[in-house]
């Protein structure tokens, strides 16, 4: 025996202009991909739902997957009549079969013109048919039961089962996204809500092994195949962290080690962006849960803001500064993050950070060439000797030199 499955994709796609097509298109393609292997075959397309063929045995797999199927509104097992009131009788009157609750509502939707009566006078007819073989009353809002007929030309359906879909649009619609995927329930939360807005999510964990056990690395795999319901293809990158640790743990202050710890996966993770093609990354950060997540560890080390000049009501310290040669804003290429330095005399003009000069030393995780430090943040140019961009370069190294772990090891990063 055969059963017809009719799904309805998410109402935000009918909401798109000129690319909608391409939209739909990903969504239903995304659909036949959940139902692929249960032997479906397509009946009907229309430009915001799908009907479907399937073995009656196939049913309690297809509502699993479905309900976990990114793009799809709502899904339904329909029964197909002529399009004819007497036939939906029919139709009712054996899906009521068994069936017992204490209000219902009859929903028409009338797509064929044509047909003789309206929708409203299709539910009243349709009701007053229900309530004679049931004697349960019609409750409009919050009934217990609803039954939905399609009249279609040359067919009507009646939607005998129906069950909510996630909703969100189809992987992929909204570019590639690299998450950073932990053991806890904040990462991939994160990941599964870009997923409804329509990211492909690229996930990335780093794990301790063999410094620890590989236990979380299990567990990512586990978190991994949950999510990839939802996308139905998903990569997992599993990246050792052990060697990084290690190095941390001798080199670098207590204190700072779980800030380093997560400076380097996110350089690790920026990496792997790239060769995926990825647009972003996302770390699932949840503001206040840890230490490492609140605010002041959170944010990147910034220069101070530029002055803000040529709007009305400004209070600039003079005619002048409302003018954009005046502004000091970073110039391109004076500050490089990734650019390894080799060590200067301290003797040298200039050659320490007390002397607003780049650091004698370098970070602490490997000599660099000629045994200079790690690559770290420094000045890649000939610093400007007048105007703002002096005064920016000054600045600069004055909020570098602030740093409490660059007076005793130099910059760490």
């Amino acid at each position: 025996m055969e059963t017809l499955l009719l799904v309805q994709l998410f109402h935000e796609l009918a909401l798109k202009g000129k690319n909608r097509p391409f939209f739909l298109k990903r969504a239903k393609a995304h659909v036949r991909r959940a139902l692929k292997g249960l032997g479906v075959a397509l009946e009907g397309e229309w430009p915001m739902a799908l009907l479907f063929r399937l073995p009656e045995e196939a049913w309690p797999e297809a509502k699993a997957r479905l309900q976990d199927t990114l793009g799809v509104e709502r899904f339904a097992r329909v029964h197909r009549t002529p399009p004819d009131l007497e036939a939906l009788k029919a139709a009712l009157e054996k899906a009521l079969e068994g069936q017992a609750f204490g209000s219902f509502r009859i929903t028409a939707k009338r797509s064929d013109k044509a047909f003789p009566l309206t929708s409203p006078e299709i539910e009243r007819a349709l009701g007053a048919f229900v309530k004679g073989k049931t004697g349960a009353p019609v409750r409009l809002k919050g009934a217990e039961r609803e039954f939905v007929v399609r009249v279609l030309p040359g067919a009507a359906l009646l939607e005998v089962e129906r069950h909510p879909g996630p909703g969100g649009l189809p992987p992929g619609v909204s570019g590639r996204v690299v998450a950073l995927l932990s053991g806890g329930i904040v990462s991939p939360v994160a990941a599964y809500r870009l997923m409804r807005r329509g990211a492909e999510v690229v996930l990335v964990h780093f794990h301790p092994f063999p410094l620890l056990s590989g236990a979380s690395r299990e567990k990512a795999k586990a978190l991994a195949e949950r999510l990839a319901r939802f996308q139905h293809r998903l990569r997992l990158h599993l990246v050792p962290f052990s060697e990084v640790q290690r190095h941390i743990i001798v080199e670098a202050p207590t204190a700072y080690r779980v800030v380093l710890y997560r400076r380097y996966m996110l350089r690790i993770a920026e990496a792997i962006a790239r060769e995926e093609g990825a647009l972003a990354l996302c770390t699932g950060d949840s503001l206040g849960q840890v230490a490492s997540q609140t605010l002041e560890n959170l944010h990147p080390p910034r220069l101070p803001a530029p002055h803000r000049v040529g709007q009305r009501g400004d209070r600039g310290r003079g005619p002048e500064d409302r003018h954009l040669r005046h502004l000091h804003p970073p110039r391109r290429g004076v500050l490089h993050p990734l650019r390894p330095q080799a060590p200067r005399d301290p003797g040298e003009a200039g050659g320490g950070p007390r002397d607003g000069g780049p650091p004698a030393h370098g970070g602490a995780f490997g000599p660099g060439p000629k045994g200079a430090g790690s690559p770290h943040l420094h000045l890649a140019r000939k610093a400007p000797t007048r105007g703002a961009g002096r005064r920016f370069y000054n600045g600069a190294w004055t909020c570098l030199r602030r740093s409490a772990f660059w007076k005793r090891e130099g910059p760490p990063l």
